[in-house]
């Protein structure tokens, strides 16, 4: 059905069958429409990617491989039970971009990087057979309240802008953008619907106007309400929206639910090849543990005397414990473990540990034995008792069903090839972006957040994005950069310290002279490599927008020019290289906040003015009174300015501020 014939039979619908046309039910089906031989759309079971494989969902897993032909697989397979299934998309295409890795819905977010996350999201397409939802568009830790234009740009939306050409559809997070519930921000929509064909799509629950969603594009509202549906029927009789606002949100459903029955019907489930979910998730965890730490005491063998800690070998049950029963364990397991030179200690969903007690348990069996801490969280965790073991792993996925696969990483029969998808800082406040406390989350604004960024700002950082370990390690020479076709090629020698043939990821991330417009630590370029025993020479090119900057004044992306350094990273092995890029001067530093470890800078005082206080006041009455005359600006702004949230407004850096005052004045309640 062409979007001609679609416009037709839009056309000879009623209104009441436009608006149920904009509900979707829990079974995840839209209303058919025999009469005009309108299909059912229906959209994917889950919308954090992966879900049905296994707890918790695996795109963090994936992200922590760096591996585009296994992601491709996974949507391969993922397209399989969409056909078979009768979905009309291949499934949830994971777009998010994690600013909190501490945060637990960080598995559902490939990386840090909005330049990581678009390929890898890229790869996943290219094995679906049916077109794919882009979801989780504003990060993965929850709708933010304030997020500046230019962070909009380059990190949250970068993913969606290089890959909406191949979605059939897009996920809009419920909650607020700038004061104004996501569907109804006109800026946020505007970008997501302009050159963009697919069906749009939320779960904003009841109460929403969705009369102003419809208004701004949003096609569908899962589990919609019905007295939500009535409302929608009212606004267009009495003239309070036009129809054909109405109607364009319905072409786009009706376009993609024919589009997708037409897709399914070339299709068939038993024309794909043979793929056997067992083996694909049991090469996933192989590849995507990390080592982050080996004092010799891995791989271990048959021969080692080891004492393992939890019901049976290797099961996923936790050590739960406080401090005093940490004393008392330890102390227990110290005394099973005499005549013995190990402990393994697998900690299933590490994150929910209280670190002093755990600190305080491997404290007490390290004055014993030698402790290899295996660690599986779906996001990351502070470590104060990283010194204190002799070897540490991370599992980004439970290690449930995957005791075999487990046992041959720890026995040296397969080798570790996991890295790192984010920086990984040393405490939850040390993240120069955001501030927390146990109420809110603020996204402290800024395009900043890599792992040189945490080292110029007095923030500690444990590893960096790609840090991960070998067995057998490498060795790398002959690092160059360049130019060619404006894009930029990366050649390097390597090969394998032990030489065992085996694979390796490689990341390169960048640093700009001056650390301008907020270009430090992107990456540059990625990839696995096949290590032998002799040097080999290899070769990465850099994707596009390594480089770029979201230009206000034009609404376009400008490559910015300079001298870069760029580091690659190679089995913890690190090489440098510098290299003078073309393009635009960088002649305006940018402003950048760090909030969250007792500091905040900002390089424009007019902001200061505006909120009535000096920037890192602590006077709690003065930041309380400034902080409700800003919120009260933003809000009214918001709903004014051009009919634009604030993140598209002359106000954006006002609400930054404005968001950091806040946090400081809920920690200090």
């Amino acid at each position: 059905m062409d979007k001609e014939r679609v416009k037709n039979v839009v056309k000879l619908m009623t209104l009441a069958e436009k608006v149920e046309l904009t509900n979707i039910g829990s079974d995840m089906r839209s209303t058919p429409l025999p009469r005009l031989k309108v299909p059912s759309l229906r959209l994917p079971q889950e919308f954090s990617a992966f879900a049905e494989y296994a707890e918790p969902p695996l795109a963090g897993a994936l992200g922590h491989t760096f591996d585009r032909s296994l992601i491709r697989s996974f949507g391969e397979y993922r397209s399989r039970q969409a056909i078979a299934r009768g979905e009309t998309f291949g499934g949830a295409v994971p777009l998010g971009v994690t600013r909190d890795p501490f945060d637990k819905s960080a598995c559902r977010s490939f990386s840090d990087d909005p330049l990581v996350v678009s390929a890898l999201a890229s790869s996943f397409m290219d094995g679906l057979k049916l077109p794919g939802v882009g979801c989780d568009l504003l990060g993965v830790e929850g709708c933010r309240r304030y997020i500046g234009e230019r962070a909009l740009n380059e990190v949250y939306l970068k993913p969606f802008a290089d890959n909406r050409e191949r979605l059939g559809g897009a996920a809009v997070p419920s909650g607020e953008l700038d004061g104004v519930p996501v569907g109804e921000n006109r800026f946020f929509m505007n970008k997501i619907t302009s050159g963009f064909d697919g069906v749009i799509f939320t779960e904003s629950g009841s109460g929403v106007d969705k009369a102003e969603e419809v208004a701004c594009g949003v096609c569908l509202d899962i589990d919609g309400h019905k007295s939500d549906c009535a409302r929608l029927d009212n606004a267009v009789a009495n003239g309070l929206l036009y129809e054909r606002k109405l109607n364009a949100c319905v072409e786009r459903t009706v376009y993609g639910a024919a589009v997708g029955y037409e897709t399914m019907k070339g299709l068939s489930a038993a024309d794909e090849r043979e793929i056997d979910e067992a083996e694909l998730v049991s090469e996933l965890f192989l590849k995507s543990a990390v080592l982050l730490k080996n004092d010799g005491v891995l791989p271990i063998t048959d021969a080692d005397t080891t004492v393992e800690y939890g019901a049976g070998v290797l099961t996923e049950k936790a050590v739960k414990f406080d401090e005093k029963s940490a004393r008392r364990k330890a102390e227990k397991l110290a005394r099973a473990a005499v005549g013995k030179n190990k402990a393994i200690v697998f900690l299933s969903s590490a994150a929910d540990f209280d670190p002093d007690a755990l600190n305080t348990f491997i404290e007490r069996l390290s004055q014993n034995v030698k402790v290899i801490a295996v660690a599986a969280s779906d996001a990351y965790f502070e470590m104060p008792w990283l010194e204190k073991v002799s070897a540490a792993v991370y599992l980004p996925m439970s290690f449930a069903r995957m005791k075999e696969p487990l046992k041959r990483l720890l026995k040296g029969e397969v080798d570790f090839s996991g890295r790192l998808s984010r920086c990984w800082a040393k405490t939850r406040a040390d993240y120069p972006f955001a501030a927390f406390d146990s109420r809110s989350f603020y996204v402290g604004e800024s395009v900043y957040g890599a792992s040189r960024y945490f080292k110029n700002n007095g923030a500690e950082l444990m590893f960096d994005r790609g840090f991960g370990l070998s067995y057998g390690g490498a060795e790398i020479k002959d690092f160059s950069v360049k130019e060619k076709s404006g894009g930029l090629i990366f050649e390097f020698a390597a090969r394998s310290a032990n030489g065992a043939k085996r694979q390796s990821t490689v990341i390169i991330d960048c640093l700009l002279s001056d650390d301008r417009l907020g270009i430090s630590g992107r990456a540059a370029a990625f990839g696995r490599i096949e290590l032998d025993a002799e040097f080999k020479t290899y070769s990465l090119c850099s994707p596009d927008g390594a480089f770029d900057v979201y230009d206000k004044e034009s609404g376009e992306f400008k490559r910015i020019g300079g001298r870069y350094e760029f580091t690659l990273l190679v089995d913890g092995e690190r090489a440098t290289a510098e290299r003078k890029v073309k393009g635009e001067k960088a002649d305006v530093k940018a402003p950048y906040f760090i909030a969250g470890n007792g500091k905040v800078t900002f390089d424009e005082t007019e902001v200061e003015k505006e909120l009535g206080a000096p920037i890192g006041a602590y006077d709690r009455q003065a930041d309380s009174k400034a902080v409700a005359a800003a919120e009260k600006a933003i809000a009214k702004k918001s709903r004014t300015v051009g009919e634009y949230g604030i993140c598209g407004g002359a106000m954006s850096r006002m609400s930054d501020e404005a968001k950091i005052k806040t946090a400081r004045k809920d920690k200090d309640r």
